[in-house]
């Protein structure tokens, strides 16, 4: 019996609405904000808890804010990052 932990691939794509909206052409996507703020501290708390690390595939132009920086540093402290444009 082994007691090797399984493997498994872990990636999450933070893209937000205005995002597929922008690719689509609808005009309407720059009144959409940004979730990053929300959804990273909770992704993060939930690894953490669970000791995972994971891609996390962000869109470039969102990674660009600079009021995302914290949350970029957040991720990077533990996970990868990749680029979701």
């Amino acid at each position: 019996m082994t007691t090797e932990k399984p493997i498994a691939s872990l990636s999450l794509d933070l893209d937000n609405k205005w995002s597929y909206l922008k690719t689509h052409g609808d005009p309407g996507w720059e009144r959409l904000p940004s979730y990053l703020d929300v959804v990273v501290p909770r992704v993060l708390d939930f690894l953490e808890s669970r000791n995972l690390t994971i891609t996390v595939f962000i869109v470039g132009q969102d990674a660009a804010l600079d009021k995302n920086r914290e949350l970029l540093r957040a991720i990077a402290a533990r996970h990868e990052i990749g680029n979701h444009s």
